[in-house]
């Protein structure tokens, strides 16, 4: 695990400028080419190598460890971090378990970490889905689906799980403010979630014209390009204790 290392990304609100943002915390290798198809190869020889869960928990630990530093800078600015699961333990009790006991062993405000988890992963066995979903999320902490509307069965992840927020599937929001097509199923999607208690966030949103559309839409929050580059969490952590954050209402402020 030493060639691992935890970055974040930021997600600012669209329309509201009294709402806080987040980040959501990236897996990345140290001193390599970090190409999607060598950090795919790298997480299939760990999970060869060790238990399928040995790196969801290595992220863990290290997100509370530094939640137990930083709780009370994250708590000041209203910022929550998102840490995402892999497939295998969406529908592992085991690691739900674990995940419950670490949290409460950090002792740290439950409501700063949300767990994300992919549309795909949990419409593989929805039941199994919700059982874990129902235990991480008795923490106090949310829950948080990714990928949302990439598959037509997205509703039922509405209905089913106890989820708290979407994340919009990057290729519709990247391209709604030039395809009619992606503009009318970010309308469907959020016509779904009307009178339910979920926060919207739009990911790969990377131009001015694309988050203008969004925040028509009705979206909650953006993430990408134009809101930030990722930054090393340990280092974005720090500088929020110091009143240095770089996390603005950017999106609110910027797009009026």
């Amino acid at each position: 695990m030493e060639r691992f290392t935890l970055y974040a990304r930021g997600f600012v609100p669209l329309k509201n400028r009294r709402l806080s943002g987040g980040y959501e915390i990236l897996l990345t290798i140290r001193n390599i080419d970090t190409s999607l198809q060598a950090l795919s190869e790298l997480l299939s020889a760990h999970h060869q190598g060790d238990s399928p869960d040995a790196i969801d928990r290595w992220v863990l630990a290290q997100t509370l460890t530094l939640l137990s530093v930083h709780a009370d800078a994250l708590c000041a600015h209203g910022l929550t971090l998102a840490l995402t699961l892999s497939a295998h333990c969406l529908h592992d009790e085991r690691f739900a378990e674990h995940f419950c006991a670490q949290l409460a062993r950090a002792r740290v405000p439950c409501e700063l970490l949300t767990v994300q988890f992919s549309e795909r992963s949990a419409l593989t066995d929805l039941a199994s889905a919700a059982r874990v979903l129902r235990k991480l999320t008795s923490s106090g902490c949310s829950a948080t689906l990714h990928g949302f509307g990439r598959d037509e069965r997205a509703y039922q992840c509405l209905r089913d799980l106890p989820i708290a927020g979407v994340k919009l599937d990057g290729d519709l929001c990247r391209h709604v403010a030039s395809s009619a097509t992606a503009a009318n199923t970010v309308h469907s999607l959020m016509q779904l979630l009307r009178g339910l208690p979920v926060r919207s966030i739009a990911e790969g949103v990377d131009t001015p014209a694309a988050a203008k559309k969004l925040r028509a839409l009705g979206v909650d929050y953006a993430q990408g390009a134009m809101f930030g580059a990722p930054q090393p969490l340990d280092r974005l952590l720090d500088s929020l204790g110091h009143g240095l954050s770089g996390h603005t209402r950017i999106a609110a402020a910027d797009l009026s």
